[in-house]
């Protein structure tokens, strides 16, 4: 179970320890729904897509004369993997797929924004069940 990343989390980051003091918990918690839904679902497909895919198959040329969403499997195999790398250990499994479906999507929509919409709400999904289940180890 540990190995495909399905193992109970509890250690991590736990607002919790807010709990006593109700605006610095609402602070903590609205920071990182924050930090996960808007901050890095722009900053990772901004660099993954919008950067690394292109930058691949432009072999040495400018990225930016590659079209977006442009399909390669040698791209797909390092952007995948090193996106799926990017992640602790116990996350490759998930990683992986989410990767495979991110690039799928960047390819059929040829639009970096709906990669950002896609990762937020997996990632907005990803913080309700944090907070629902308390398993910190996913933040």
């Amino acid at each position: 179970m540990e190995w495909l990343g399905l193992a109970e989390r509890k250690d991590g980051f736990d607002p919790t320890l807010f709990e006593a003091n109700g605006a610095a918990y609402a602070l903590v918690v609205v920071m990182r729904f924050i930090r996960m839904v808007v901050v890095v679902p722009l900053i990772e497909e901004i660099f993954w897509r919008g950067f690394l895919m292109r930058y691949v198959q432009a072999d040495g040329d400018d990225f930016r004369k590659v079209p977006f969403g442009r399909h390669d499997w040698r791209t797909f195999a390092i952007v995948t993997g090193c996106f799926m790398a990017a992640h602790a250990p116990v996350d490759w499994t998930g990683a992986l797929g989410f990767g495979a479906l991110m690039y799928w999507l960047t390819v059929k929509s040829r639009s970096l924004g709906a990669c950002v919409v896609m990762h937020a709400v997996a990632n907005l999904l990803l913080g309700v069940y944090v907070m629902w289940t308390r398993q910190w180890g996913f933040w």
